[in-house]
């Protein structure tokens, strides 16, 4: 099936202008089966997908040479130096907004980390209340953090691997709480790039998702079906699932023009907010956090893992590009890997 390049652009454009349900969790609002296999991989890897893969390997390509050709640039300077003011700030932010997020699930009650991953405890609100006073000091954010690690393992044992691997923000967060709480500069420095990580492994596995269970979306398509331009179905969730994929593989290895990436990140989750509400706003609040942080503090040691100076700008932009489709590849194993391995076994 040959896709237009004009309606293809349409959507990626549309996924910013109207994100609705196409960047809300979807086990949050519609019923879902784990247990059932993902999509054959037959099936997703059909000529749809090929089509909107060859086009994204042209926008993967373009993207990179100008992230490569502005890096360390006089462009790229200036806006590291504005920015530099508030990276003392970055840590109030996510304290704050940790804190926040748990104070929340505490006075709901019934939720161990996120809406769809509740509990008959009437313990754990109370250890998420002490995570939220925890963020209070900075020597107690090592408490914090062990505090969501235990929440984590938890929902992990309730839950299953396979449905907790959706969440590595969490686990993230974590440890950038408890390296907080630290004095040295080494371990300080550490915080964002696993951040970087810890969200961008979130957002890939949740594009693959879409590949492998797209029908789980359907019945938010149906109630909000302006951000589908009257595209077919199967066609806006490939669209879908390589547009989160290529953002979250960007958010690992930009460098330049990270910080517009995170933003544009960013404002997609703010802007869903507005179909879904309260449930969306307090369930994402921890990811918006970590955009925000990410979009002030810009390139890390992790994204210069990915720079190849001796190399010429088309030739890192290709490989950069060959390498978002081998990342793809093995998010692919992964994911049904475990699915199978936990549920199929």
């Amino acid at each position: 099936m040959t896709i237009r390049w004009s309606v293809a652009a349409a959507i990626i454009a549309g996924s910013t202008l109207a994100p609705g349900s196409a960047w809300a969790h979807v086990k949050w609002f519609c019923s879902y089966d784990i247990t059932v296999p993902p999509l054959p991989l037959r099936e997703v890897v059909n000529t749809t997908f090929l089509w909107i893969g060859a086009l994204f390997a042209v926008l993967l390509l373009l993207g990179f040479m100008l992230d490569r050709l502005a890096h360390n640039s006089a462009w790229d300077a200036m806006v590291d130096r504005f920015l530099a003011p508030l990276e003392h700030v970055q840590a109030y932010f996510m304290r704050i907004g940790v804190g926040a997020f748990f104070v929340c699930l505490w006075v709901k009650g019934g939720i161990i980390l996120t809406p769809e991953l509740t509990t008959e405890s009437t313990t754990l609100p109370w250890l998420q209340l002490l995570i939220a006073i925890g963020t209070i000091w900075r020597r107690t954010c090592l408490l914090s953090g062990l505090g969501i690690v235990a929440l984590y393992a938890y929902a992990t044992v309730n839950y299953g691997v396979f449905h907790l691997v959706d969440y590595p923000i969490f686990l993230g967060i974590a440890v950038y709480l408890m390296l907080t709480a630290s004095d040295r500069p080494k371990l300080l420095a550490l915080r964002l790039p696993i951040m970087y990580a810890a969200a961008g492994f979130t957002l890939m596995w949740a594009g693959i998702e879409k590949f492998g269970y797209p029908y789980w979306t359907l019945p938010l398509l149906a109630e909000h079906s302006r951000i589908t331009f009257g595209i077919d179905f199967d066609v806006f969730m490939t669209l879908a699932g390589f547009v989160e994929f290529a953002l979250a593989y960007f958010l690992i290895t930009g460098t330049a023009i990270l910080r517009l990436g995170s933003f544009y990140l960013l404002f997609i989750f703010l802007t869903a907010i507005i179909d879904f509400g309260k449930i969306d706003a307090i369930g994402h609040l921890l990811i918006i956090i970590a955009l925000g942080i990410m979009t002030l503090g810009g390139k890390t040691r992790l994204q210069h893992l990915f720079v190849q100076e001796r190399r010429g700008i088309f030739a890192q932009a290709s490989i950069m590009t060959g390498l978002h489709f081998v990342f793809m590849a093995g998010f692919f194993a992964l994911y049904y890997g475990i699915q199978s391995l936990e549920y199929q076994a």
